[in-house]
């Protein structure tokens, strides 16, 4: 199963590039000190201040490419810095691969704008911990979403079976 938001980035990428074309025109009336450009509301001091405060919303808020495989016997969660404040500070995309019996459970937690996928994986040294590994996932429909619920749901039975029997074998 694959589940991605590769569609839905090019157009945030977009709109990255449009604030920051307002910004250098921001910028370029500030120098320059056009009393009126299009409005007398809209002074060049004040398109530099709401400039300033959406390029800090967009580094905040900015979504990365997230990518989940699970087709042979090990999953591949991807997760790239696509957008245009990735590339700039040089961001390597993160890649974490596991085998399906080393996963333990997992959480969605939603915030504000994105949700954080968070994986607990079986230690291979020892059993008893688990790690956490976090993703942030944005732009993900909730039936994208409710596919990975359930594909990582059926690793987790499956796993649980898997572990009983073992159990049971040992008795």
């Amino acid at each position: 199963m694959r589940v991605n938001n590769k569609s839905t980035i090019p157009l945030f990428n977009f709109f990255v590039y449009l604030v920051s074309t307002g910004i250098f025109v921001g910028i370029f009336l500030f120098v320059f000190s056009f009393d009126y450009f299009i409005h007398p509301a809209i002074t060049p001091g004040r398109l530099m201040i709401v400039s300033v405060i959406s390029v800090i919303a967009l580094i905040i808020l900015t979504p990365t490419q997230f990518e989940y495989i699970s087709e042979s016997d090990s999953v591949i969660v991807r997760k790239t810095n696509s957008s245009l404040w990735g590339r700039i500070t040089g961001k390597r995309p993160e890649t974490v691969q596991f085998k399906k019996e080393n996963l333990k459970g997992f959480k969605i937690r939603k915030n504000m704008f994105f949700r954080i996928l968070d994986i607990y994986l079986y230690k291979p040294e020892n059993i008893d911990k688990s790690e956490k590994i976090s993703f942030r996932m944005a732009f993900l429909e909730k039936k994208q979403v409710s596919n990975l619920k359930n594909s990582l749901h059926k690793i987790i039975r499956k796993n649980d079976k898997i572990k009983t029997t073992e159990v049971s074998e040992k008795v």
